[in-house]
């Protein structure tokens, strides 16, 4: 009995021991097992990380719960300066093991609430990655010595909580900037909100799955798919989706500070989608690969150096990292669309290739496929890119093929554009264009043109100008100082020209108003043409321009048609001079040469000549509309000298209708100007006529002039019948200045009439004439009666002879008049006793012959 009783207390003490130790334990151990498991953590971190574990308080919970309070990552920069990677405000551990003995925590399970990650870029790296993990030993353990731990020792994770997590990437480069103020003051990626719940079991006792959900406000969301090897220390991406709303005004702190720089500088309002993959070796950051898409959609960003916003804009990117030997780090980008759009214009990178060198800084691009179309709605445009398209008026199609490379970041010394290398090839498409100085666009314009640094080259470029078609075989526009002049250099082409159209620019239109040029007609020349010109300060240019037969034009103020046109033309600053023109006018040839120097008024001199010109078609091309021409035929001949100042012409009025040159202008014809129509010359053209001066000799053969103004008064005073007047010659010299054409030694003869005649008559109608007529039929039955040969050359004996045969006819062999007036109100009066002059006794003998 006494036995059982000793048994009874034995046993209650052991209970009571073991009660009492378990209560110990229960109480008292966690607080002297928590600074065990604290140093474990510490050296576990320290041992594959250069950084240290930090907190402020850790408990134990038996058998194998962990709580911390304020958990830090922290490492050091290379100023040695603490930076905080990872700061948790509370983590709770779940181990798998009992923490006893000199082995490491192995961790079942992971509860961390409000954690944040800081992340910080500088010049020299990226702190938390780069050179964060430490490198496994190179040779193996002793034998004696126990193998190293591996991360997959002590993680056997089951379950991961995240909850409330936030990310701050700070981009504190100062080479990004213009300065450590920029890099201070650039906007940090910021994403909160983020919540990760794992509930794995570990494939191959290292690898982990996980997903993860992040939603920062509402603005953003982002769902990510990966795995994690622990000890390979790599983070695979399987799957990264991250939606953004973009609202003007509103911060985008889930995105990198250049992109939040952007969206902020051009206030885009849409959305934005990116998509990615990624391969991340934690103990080399740097050897990372990745894959990212961004889907930018029913975006509007604004311009605003323009005054305005762009109605739509869209991007398809994708970006590939890449990682050589020989190429060092960099990014391949694929462009899927790029578009931005307003009203019916828009711009589209439809397709290219792109590529970043992150060691060179330098970036290239290939196979790119513009396309820009312009509608001709341009309301819809920012301010300033509307008034320049109304400017050059542009509308039309153009594509274009494109690859370059060129550095990140221009160097101080050259404009950006200059350190660009490029080619591209454009393709117009029916485009319209508007050149300074016209007063209308080009229409139908398409070709092709390629484009390097150096230089434009356009090929096979078309267009028109009103009626006037224009080809550009070739032409090369200088690309070196292209911010202080524009320069067109080795320009080839064509024109065919309508000859209706005046409304050029200087110099073109003096030629374009003095010669109205038709058909086709070939160029080629160089023009320069200062960007910011001084005042005083023109073009430089000089153009060859030629025909060959196929062209024809229209001079003088009525439009008198010159077809059959071979010329050589040279145009440039200081005029133009027109070589060997020569053409088909008026059932005749004509062929002449002028110079014409540059100025207000142009000046010009020339020389040139006429053959078999058709008089009745003259006349008919010289008559004012509604009124019937002068009766007049025969064939012409004429030399001339000239020299003057103006413009000798003025446009002929377009006429509806296929027309093989250019209609007559309505303007009064010279021989009666002083009466003038509403479509009389213009001042400009007045004032040519006044400043013009001719010297030289026509000829006039087999004509029918006899119903001319003023030789049909002196035919009336001889009592000749017209119908007894038959062909006849006209000869004589002429000068024209001072609006006046002088006379001198002009004849008119046929067979039954001859008349000799010398004077003025005004460019304003004004006649002041002196002429003499002679009956030479009645001549020359006088001289047979009489028996006074005529064979003598000598002047006195020539006179006498002459003299007896006048006498002896009572004075009705030889008339003399003088007219004065108009032309329209002429004034006849004779000379009652003409005196025959040896001037005229020379004439009478040759008619007669």
């Amino acid at each position: 009995m006494e036995k059982k009783k000793k048994g009874h207390k034995r046993r209650r003490w052991i209970l009571g021991g073991l009660a009492a130790l378990l209560l110990g334990v229960w109480f008292i151990g966690p607080r002297l097992v928590a600074p065990m498991i604290q140093r474990k953590l510490q050296a576990m971190i320290e041992k594959h990380l250069h950084a240290q574990l930090t907190l402020d308080s850790l408990k134990y919970d038996f058998p194998y719960g962990v709580r911390a309070k304020n958990v830090a990552l922290v490492t050091r920069d290379g100023q040695w300066a603490s930076i905080d990677l990872v700061r948790i405000a509370d983590l709770e551990l779940v181990l798998a093991e009992m923490p006893w003995g000199n082995g490491p925590l192995v961790i079942e399970r992971i509860i961390a609430k409000g954690p944040a990650v800081k992340v910080v870029q500088r010049d020299a790296g990226v702190i938390a990655g780069q050179g964060l993990v430490r490198e496994e030993e190179k040779t193996p353990p002793a034998p004696d010595k126990p193998q190293k731990d591996k991360p997959s020792d002590y993680f056997r994770l089951r379950y991961l909580s995240i909850e409330d997590g936030r990310v701050v990437f700070e981009d504190q480069r100062v080479g990004q900037g213009q300065g450590d103020a920029v890099a201070k003051d650039r906007p940090p990626l910021i994403w909160s909100g983020i919540n990760v719940e794992i509930n794995a079991r570990p494939g191959s006792g290292s690898e982990y799955s996980w997903e993860m959900t992040a939603r920062n406000g509402p603005l953003g969301s982002a769902n990510v798919r990966g795995k994690t090897d622990v000890d390979a220390a790599t983070l695979d991406i399987e799957k990264f989706i991250l939606t953004v709303k973009l609202e003007p005004g509103k911060k985008v702190e889930q995105l990198p500070a250049a992109a939040q720089e952007f969206l902020a500088q051009f206030a885009i309002d849409g959305s934005m989608t990116m998509s990615a993959q990624a391969h991340v070796p934690l103990k080399e950051i740097s050897a990372s690969s990745y894959e990212i898409g961004v889907d930018l959609a029913g975006a509007s960003p604004k311009l605003g150096g323009f005054g305005g916003r762009i109605d739509r804009a869209a991007a398809k990117l994708k970006f590939v990292n890449t990682l050589s030997e020989s190429a060092g780090h960099g990014v391949d980008i694929s462009i899927g669309l790029i578009e931005v759009a307003s009203g019916d214009t828009s711009l589209r990178i439809e397709k290219g290739e792109g590529s970043v060198d992150l060691s060179t800084q330098r970036w290239s691009a290939k196979d790119l496929v513009l396309k820009l179309d312009a509608g001709p709605n341009r309301s819809a445009l920012p301010d300033k890119l509307a008034k320049l398209a109304e400017k050059i008026d542009l509308k039309g199609k153009l594509e274009l093929t494109a690859a370059g490379s060129g550095p990140m970041r221009a160097a101080p010394d050259r404009p950006y554009l200059q350190q660009v290398e490029y080619d591209g090839i454009a393709y117009i498409r029916d485009a319209t264009f508007k050149f300074s100085k016209f007063d209308k666009s080009f229409d139908k314009v398409s070709g092709t043109a390629r484009i390097n640094p150096k230089a434009i080259a356009l090929e096979d470029v078309e267009g028109r100008y009103l009626e006037d078609q224009y080809f550009v075989t070739s032409a090369r526009i200088p690309l070196e100082n292209l911010a202080n002049e524009l320069q067109i250099r080795e320009l080839t082409g064509s024109a065919q020209l309508s000859g209706r159209v005046d409304n050029y620019p200087h110099p073109y239109n003096d030629v374009v108003r003095s010669l109205h040029p038709a058909g086709t007609w070939y160029a080629g020349g160089n023009y320069t043409r200062k960007i910011h010109p001084r005042p005083d300060e023109k073009p430089i240019y000089w153009f060859d321009i030629s025909a060959d037969g196929h062209a024809w034009g229209a001079i003088g103020p009525r439009g008198i048609p010159l077809t059959d046109v071979k010329c050589e033309l040279t145009l440039n600053t200081q005029g133009a001079e027109i070589r060997n023109l020569e053409g088909k006018c008026l059932g005749g040839q004509i062929k002449t040469e002028m110079k014409f120097a540059a100025g207000r008024p142009m000046a010009y001199v020339g020389e040139g000549w006429v053959r078999d010109l058709d008089l009745k078609a003259l006349a008919q091309a010289l008559a004012e509309p509604g009124n019937k021409p002068m009766r007049l035929s025969g064939r012409g001949n004429v030399n001339v000298k000239f020299e003057g100042k103006g413009t000798i012409a003025q446009p002929p009025a377009t006429q509806p209708g296929p027309q093989p040159f250019p209609a007559p202008a309505s303007a009064t014809s010279r021989a009666a100007p002083s009466t003038p129509s509403p479509a009389a010359p213009t001042t400009a053209a007045s004032d040519a006529w006044a400043n013009l001066r001719a010297i030289g000799k026509f000829e006039v053969l087999e004509g029918d002039f006899w119903a001319a103004p003023v030789v049909e008064d002196v035919v009336g005073l001889t009592n000749t019948k017209p119908e007894v007047l038959t062909v006849g010659q006209a000869r004589g010299d002429f000068e024209i200045r001072d609006n006046v054409v002088f006379l001198k030694d002009t004849t008119v003869n046929s067979p039954v009439l001859g008349i000799q005649g010398d004077g003025r008559i005004g460019l304003d109608g004004k006649l002041d004439l002196h002429a003499v007529a002679a009956p030479l039929a009645d001549w020359k039955d006088q001289m047979k009666r009489t028996k006074i040969p005529i064979l003598s050359d000598i002047a006195g004996e020539l006179l006498g002879g002459l003299q007896k045969v006048l006498n002896s006819a009572t004075r009705t062999l030889l008339y003399e008049v003088k007219i004065t007036g108009t032309v329209k109100d002429r004034k006849v009066e004779t000379v009652p006793a003409p005196v025959l002059t040896e001037g005229v006794a020379k004439w009478i003998k040759e008619a007669v012959k």
